[in-house]
């Protein structure tokens, strides 16, 4: 299967009206070949109007708003290589209320509200980078079986924690998400696990530009 990766920037005119929702459906427009597609796309909002994409089919500018840098994009790795990744992630801890709904706490706020739990004092809490980088590891490393990574000790660096406010429409209940910024060494464990995680991305919230995650071999 034929999979793609674009470098986008669109027209500084356009970009000047976009929040992040509306940098989703901007985005949605170039592979929207017909009503009932579901997306089949992974992206990253870079600096001043710029996008990488990563798509199981070529984008397709109808407006003519974009410049777009488009290749083929098959990684090739083995398990044992090493690799420098960097991630955007929105990722949750699930859990269910009292009526049995499902309910998603922001890992780094879940983390603080552990330490909390486990008697650590307001006072003495570590401060907000430090509870982002171990909630950041914790989940990575729980999930090292599915992802084919597994991540160096040591070189987990968080470069920003985030959260954002994005809304459908004026007026519309406003969608929140907390978002990492990560960036190490990780070592592959499994090739193919590890081919998928980089096709089909980690976490949540990948229709609003989280879960790409990009490697270089080091």
């Amino acid at each position: 299967m034929s999979m793609y990766i674009s470098r986008l920037r669109l027209n500084p005119y356009q970009s000047a009206r976009l929040g992040m929702y509306e940098e989703h459906q901007a985005l949605w427009d170039l592979f929207a070949d017909h009503p009932d597609r579901k997306r089949d796309f992974i992206y990253r909002s870079l600096n001043n109007s710029r996008f990488i994409v990563i798509s199981k089919r070529s984008p397709m500018d109808k407006k003519n708003i974009w410049n777009i840098e488009l290749k083929e994009y098959d990684p090739k790795l083995k398990s044992g290589d090493r690799v420098f990744f960097s991630l955007r992630l929105n990722a949750v801890r699930k859990t269910k209320d009292a009526d049995g709904r499902q309910v998603r706490h922001d890992i780094v706020q879940d983390r603080r509200k552990r330490l909390l739990e486990e008697g650590v004092s307001e006072r003495d809490l570590p401060i907000r980078t430090v509870v982002a980088h171990d909630a950041a590891d914790e989940w990575l490393r729980s999930r090292e079986n599915d992802t084919g990574f597994t991540v160096v000790t040591g070189t987990l660096i968080v470069d920003s924690y985030q959260r954002y406010q994005a809304r459908k429409k004026p007026g519309s209940r406003p969608i929140i998400l907390s978002v990492l910024d990560l960036k190490g060494f990780a070592h592959v464990v499994d090739s193919q696990k590890a081919k998928t995680t980089l096709i089909q991305g980690l976490g949540c919230a990948k229709g609003l530009g989280c879960g790409l995650m990009l490697v270089r071999r080091s």
